[in-house]
């Protein structure tokens, strides 16, 4: 676990610079990066807080499948439904997609 700590500090860490310089590049400024990724980085985070809560409610008894299986559409479901409210043109465009 201290590992993968320091892999995600140190990532963190070497984001800003190595996406600095290629958007410096393209013109882009790190503004733009941050206020299309709010919306993404915030329905994770209720994704979370959603899950752990759930988590508390399933029975410890329950096979490991279920458990997963349930947290799983679980999450999916609270991402999409965050995203259809909050983010409808970009869900719209991936729905044309397909």
């Amino acid at each position: 676990s201290g590992i993968a700590a320091a892999y995600t500090i140190a990532g963190l860490l070497l984001a800003y610079p190595a996406l600095y310089f290629p958007f410096k590049l393209i013109e882009l400024e790190m503004k733009k990066l941050g206020s299309e990724l709010w919306i993404p980085l915030a329905g994770s985070l209720l994704m979370t807080a959603v899950l752990l809560i759930l988590k508390l409610f399933i029975p410890s008894h329950w096979p490991g499948t279920g458990v997963l299986a349930i947290l799983f559409f679980s999450g999916c479901i609270v991402y999409l439904f965050f995203n259809m409210k909050l983010n409808r043109d970009w869900f719209q465009e991936i729905v044309k997609a397909f």
